[in-house]
């Protein structure tokens, strides 16, 4: 019986012997091993940002060159951004009437707009230059000039941000035309005649003695119909053959070489602004970018051609575009007393009004050397008449 409790033993000792020997292989500077990640652990991701619907006030009809060219600019954002910004456009004033649409985005009824600048001088005194007469009568220089001043003049800009808006482009709007129905040859005809009109047109048809009338440019046609007015002005081919058949109720229409009359700029809202990511908000400039590169061949002149062309073939006997002897009678009378109205208002409103306009006109200048357009919307459609 001794001799197995002996192997017992022995076994035991050679048990600790190893154990022993193991332990004092170990050195003091080993690394203990990190513990393993449970496979169960879900993987770390960041939340994806969260849908976003904004609102585009209108003053425009959806068929305008501004309507088209806002369509694109919305749809794309939505395809760059995978369908997760979505904006819906109201047009012809049907979310914000046209001098609504400032005050609708500063109050979050509408995300985004486009609107008239010189609607809002107050407001807006700098912006507003762009509704001040017989400064040019190159629509690409007009426009492109007010684009560069929104990207480059601080004072401009601020301008906005004080309103709680940021500019994202302006769009053309071209010369306006005198519908009557009889031809125009001279100023005299004017005398005593009820137009209708906008912006600064109001003071310059006063002063070649016009009786100005306000009323919207919806509803121009039933005015002319039942003799309220005598003609309209103000009104751009789109406007007077697009928007509206006023080729039904009027039987000449003239561009008395004043020049262009106004740009419309698109905006958001800061609050719609912030709520962007920093690569949402780049896609956006990307494409306020590719509207400005394409406004002419795309969007613009085509719109007018189909304007001239409604307006032809719906019975206007004749569009003519006065020359230089002509329309510069009417700048000798209204243009000094036009842009000095200007000049007070902006003064009025705390900017400095001559300094400004000074830095427009010279930017003007230099855009028109530069310019890449040959003839203006109405001389182009003139052209369809035999002029």
């Amino acid at each position: 019986m001794r001799k197995p409790r002996s192997v017992l033993a022995a076994c035991i000792a050679l048990v600790l012997a190893c154990s022993f020997a193991i332990a004092g292989c170990t050195t003091p500077e080993a690394t203990p091993t990190a513990p393993a990640v449970s496979s169960s652990a879900p993987p770390e991701t960041s939340k994806a940002p969260d849908p976003i619907r904004l609102t585009y006030a209108s003053f425009t009809a959806a068929s305008s060159p501004h309507a088209e060219a806002f369509d694109w600019l919305a749809a794309e954002l939505n395809k760059r951004t995978n369908g997760r910004i979505t904006i819906e456009p109201f047009y012809s004033g049907s979310l914000c009437g046209v001098a609504e649409i400032v005050a609708c985005q500063k109050d979050g009824r509408a995300d985004m707009g486009v609107w008239l600048p010189w609607q809002n001088p107050q407001e807006f005194p700098l912006a507003s230059v762009v509704g001040v007469l017989f400064v040019t009568r190159d629509t690409w220089a007009h426009t492109e000039t007010f684009n560069t001043l929104l990207d480059d003049s601080a004072e401009l800009r601020a301008e906005f941000e004080s309103q709680g808006l940021l500019p994202l482009y302006a769009g053309p709007v071209g010369p306006a035309v005198l519908g009557t129905k009889e031809v125009v040859n001279d100023l005299n005809w004017i005398k005593g005649q009820s137009i209708r009109t906008t912006g600064f047109f109001t003071q310059a048809i006063s002063l070649v003695g016009g009786n100005p009338v306000a009323i919207p440019n919806a509803e121009t046609y039933e005015s002319l119909q039942r003799g309220v007015i005598d003609a309209f002005y103000a009104t751009t081919l789109d406007g007077a053959a697009i928007d509206n058949s006023l080729y039904e109720v009027t039987d000449y229409w003239q561009d008395l070489g004043v020049g262009e009359y106004a740009n419309v700029v698109t905006t958001i809202s800061k609050t719609a602004w912030d709520k962007l990511t920093a690569e949402d908000q780049k896609i956006l400039m990307d494409l306020t970018k590719e509207v400005r590169q394409a406004w002419w061949d795309t969007y613009y002149f085509p719109k007018m051609d189909v304007a001239c062309d409604n307006a032809k073939n719906g019975g206007l006997k004749d569009l003519v575009v006065w020359e230089e002897g002509r329309a510069s009678a009417f700048a000798d009378v209204a243009a000094v007393p036009v842009r000095d109205a200007w000049i007070k208002t902006a003064n009025d409103a705390g900017a400095d009004g001559a300094a400004f306009f000074d830095v427009y006109t010279g930017e003007i200048k230099k855009k028109e050397a530069e310019s890449p357009i040959t003839a203006t919307a109405t001389e182009r459609c003139a052209v369809k008449f035999g002029h």
